[in-house]
């Protein structure tokens, strides 16, 4: 089985770094909105960039990465069970057997979270008639509204004026994917958006718990712990995870964990607690986030680099109108 370009990692990095200069498509701007009229625009200025990556050009490099002839990579491997015995471990999958001698399983394993929401999304990568307006700027919470077990909005990336993907999401109590659903809100933003679809690239679509870690198995440093749990960015998180990890690895030879910030944690449980406890304007809670506060705590909320200050005015921005 070949590298398939399966999903898209948006995330933001400050200019000129390396994930910023590595990304496939950049923007300085970012749109949220209520409605038509309640529209707020985060302007980057030259401090930072919201970065689109695709998977191919990503799992492309990996494999650049792992061309040293000590690395082997089996695709396509089901894995069925993990066994010990003695100081090996034995990997089966359904159509081999692997011995090792340590383990790092980052295969997600649902009964290890405890879900306030989920993130459900189901995008389409498409080919555009005519020209998007404004296609200098990532629609990345738009028409934020209130659903019954949590919030909707509409995640446009404008990779050119012709070029999109469409993306509708919504945070949901409900762990639950409805294909009619999506496809009648991408009718909608396209009626939002005059957009007329000419050709359709690709389908992506995910569920995401956003909750905390709850326990760990003992083979397991589960990816799960490496995602926001309040917004689902994860793909800088993972790579700094990965390189802490491995070089830990390498310096003592035991498999560690990771710590993670306590104040970002914090503020993803209490952020989610409170989201979850209110039944009404989650949309407005979004929306104000992006109002209230500047682009760089904005960003370091979403980015998992908050400090004790950036959390009372979080914690403000909620308060004021």
């Amino acid at each position: 089985m070949a590298y398939q370009f399966d999903k898209i990692w948006s995330y933001w990095a400050p200019k000129n770094s390396y994930w910023a200069n590595f990304a496939d498509y950049k923007w300085k701007y970012c749109q949220f909105s209520l409605n038509e009229k309640d529209i707020v625009t985060h302007d980057y200025e030259n401090n930072l960039i919201y970065c689109s990556l695709s998977s191919l050009n990503y799992y492309k490099y990996s494999q650049r990465c792992f061309s040293h002839p000590n690395f082997t990579i089996k695709l396509n491997q089901d894995i069925t069970s993990i066994e010990q015995k003695n100081h090996l471990f034995k990997i089966n999958s359904k159509s081999d057997s692997f011995l090792s001698k340590k383990v790092v399983d980052l295969r997600s394993n649902p009964s290890s979270y405890n879900p306030f929401f989920y993130q459900i999304f189901y995008g389409v990568d498409v080919i555009l008639k005519n020209p998007l307006s404004q296609s200098n700027q990532v629609r990345l919470m738009t028409n934020l509204c209130s659903i019954k077990d949590g919030v909707a909005f509409d995640y446009i990336l404008p990779f050119s004026d012709k070029h999109i993907l469409i993306e509708p999401t919504i945070f949901s109590k409900i762990k639950e994917f409805n294909i009619a659903y999506f496809k009648k809100r991408i009718i909608d933003i396209c009626k939002k958006e005059n957009i007329v679809i000419k050709e359709i690239l690709r389908e992506e679509q995910g569920i995401l718990p956003m909750g905390q870690f709850k326990k760990k198995d003992k083979y397991s440093h589960e990816i799960g712990g490496v995602l926001r749990a309040s917004s689902g960015y994860g793909f800088i998180k993972i790579q700094t995870w990965a390189k802490e990890f491995a070089y830990l690895f390498e310096k003592s030879n035991e498999l560690k964990q990771i710590k993670y910030s306590k104040t970002s944690n914090f503020m993803d449980t209490m952020f989610l607690h409170y989201l979850k406890s209110i039944n009404n304007n989650r949309d407005v809670v979004f929306y104000k986030l992006a109002k209230n506060m500047n682009y760089k705590i904005f960003y370091r909320l979403m980015s998992d680099q908050l400090s004790l200050l950036d959390c009372f005015k979080v914690g403000y921005s909620l308060i004021k109108r």
